[in-house]
């Protein structure tokens, strides 16, 4: 039986508990047909979730521990080109062991042409975090005929071993999988959905058991792309399919780690799980007619309702769902006209179960009243949920080749955000998301660009919005945390290391700043003159 939460009122000021609110987008309904915002089908309700808090981010004692399964490629193709990958990719593992804590257990598997366990299940203790770092630091990328294929299912399958060995201690499990190269065994068993320019992987790429354990749950794989060279669509239906992110590095190192810092950060960080959000219309005639929840399972019942099943939350992360209304107005029903105030239109509950003590929790809402004709957090969900939409039209346009019609796509809705009240008013999540869609925009332009990091870029931006998770716009303060102490990290290891010369880093600041700034056109500059040499005369 759910126990009855606190008042949200002090949920608010920390104490550990979720925090419900619900937004009306307009202050009333009115019987005018000129004024096109009060229309049926433009009525929403936005229903606003915040997870429990934690009170100390490095209190290991309050915290779940994590069950982390690493999944590295060391193909030949992770030390091909100019940037030795596998090295960055050993760089950034061993930020992620000095971030997990004595209770939480890591596990790594390597594979290229097959798949092995380097590291098997281990308590990061200084002794499993020196073992761990030992291990991956005597990784090598595969050579020779038999190890230059990628062969990502050998790696999810070992991975899958693991976590059904260990889920049963812990209640936290998820999988990280770093590769930079295509799937070359099982790339001829992709179906092509012709309707919609998509592929389906989940039986190909995907073991069952991380899809599903049985029941609600699964365990998800956050996918982490880095490179021009890799396979974007199976990355991303990999983490599809488990409810992971897809991240895109876009050839630079410290993104890898900035990336990897949130992931870890918000699995080290979760405070709720099963979290299940019902809403019942309150108000006579009025229905539910849809749910806007990106991947999150939604259910219209009856149009008298909607549920959606959200899942694990980390520590202070927050979701917006869209509950659309068609609301009766007054002049239908026969009355005079006047408006609606202080009609209640729908009722919700959120429910889930507390990691902290591991009881079912039961949460009734707040409700934000408004003031003004509109509710500005509504407007700016809104702007969110159609950016998301136009991002995917755009991903489908330019899959077929129409790279000028995505840009334009693109640009338009950029135009309209840059447009709306909320960026006038100075919003910064609006401001960001316009941001976003222009750089989107200059990536989906030119057939080249697209794809060396444009159909990665526009994957990864469907990614985050679809989860409201797995970006810098998403981060919560533990994924904060975690990103500040990395960087702290780095920037010891930087000062510390010595130079060619025998010095530090830091000897000469002034010299190392401006060889950073001349280095790219000393080197532009050597390719002209080798290109100009046949044609000097001697």
């Amino acid at each position: 039986m759910p126990v009855e939460s606190p008042a949200a009122k002090d949920a608010e000021v920390g104490n550990g508990v979720l925090v419900v609110t619900t937004h009306c987008e307009y202050l009333a309904t009115i019987p005018d047909d000129e004024y096109e915002a009060y229309r049926h089908d433009t009525f929403a309700v936005m229903v606003h979730v915040k997870a429990p808090t934690l009170f100390a981010i490095d209190d290991e004692a309050g915290r779940t521990p994590l069950d982390l399964v690493a999944v590295l490629d060391v193909s030949a193709s992770m030390v091909a080109g100019p940037t030795n990958k596998l090295q960055e990719a050993k760089r950034a593992m061993a930020l992620v062991v000095n971030s997990l804590g004595p209770r939480d257990r890591l596990s790594v598997v390597v594979f290229s042409d097959d798949a092995r366990r380097v590291v098997p299940p281990t308590r990061m203790s200084e002794h499993g975090k020196a073992t761990a770092k030992l291990a991956m630091e005597s990784l090598v990328a595969g050579t020779g005929e038999t190890k230059t294929t990628t062969n990502i299912r050998a790696g999810l399958d070992e991975a899958a071993k693991v976590v059904e060995e260990c889920r049963r201690d812990n209640d936290v499990a998820a999988i990280i999988l770093l590769s930079d190269g295509y799937d070359n065994h099982s790339a001829s068993d992709r179906n092509l959905d012709t309707s919609t320019n998509t592929t389906e992987y989940n039986n190909n790429l995907v073991p069952p058991h991380l899809v599903s354990d049985g029941g609600l749950r699964c365990t998800p794989v956050h996918t982490f792309a880095f490179g021009s060279d890799h396979d974007e669509e199976a990355l991303h239906g990999i983490s599809s399919a488990t409810r992971g992110t897809f991240t895109f590095i876009d050839n630079n190192n410290n993104n890898l780690q900035y990336a990897l810092a949130r992931c870890v950060g918000g699995l080290r960080s979760v405070t709720a799980q099963d979290v299940w959000i019902e809403a019942r219309c309150q108000y006579l005639d009025s229905s539910i007619t849809a749910v806007k929840s990106g991947v999150y399972e939604s259910t219209v019942i009856s149009e008298e309702g909607a549920e959606v099943y959200v899942g694990e939350l980390y520590a202070d992360e927050e979701r917006r769902f869209l509950f659309f209304l068609d609301v009766p107005r007054e002049d239908e029903d026969g009355g005079d006209g006047d408006c609606y105030v202080g009609t209640r239109l729908i009722t919700a509950r959120c429910n889930y179960i507390d990691m902290a003590t591991g009881q079912p929790v039961s949460v009734a809402p707040t409700t934000e009243y408004i003031k003004v004709a509109r509710s500005t957090e509504v407007q700016v969900e809104r702007h969110r949920v159609e950016a998301a939409d136009d991002v995917a039209l755009a991903h489908v346009a330019a899959e077929r080749g129409e790279y000028a019609e995505a840009g334009r796509i693109l640009a338009a809705r950029r135009e309209m955000v840059s447009r709306s009240t909320a960026v006038v008013s100075g919003d910064a999540k609006c401001k960001a998301l316009a941001a976003e869609l222009d750089e989107l925009r200059r990536r989906v332009m030119e057939e080249g660009e697209y794809r060396r990091a444009g159909r990665a870029s526009l994957l990864a931006s469907m990614s985050a919005h679809a989860q409201q998770r797995g970006s810098a716009t998403f981060a919560t303060p533990a994924m904060r945390k975690v990103e500040e102490l990395w960087e702290m990290r780095r920037r010891r290891q930087r000062e510390a290391a010595p130079t060619k010369n025998g010095g530090s880093n830091d000897a000469h600041p002034a010299r190392s700043w401006l060889d950073a700034r001349l280095a790219p056109r000393l080197s532009m500059l050597r390719r002209y003159m080798g290109r100009l040499v046949p044609f000097i005369k001697p």
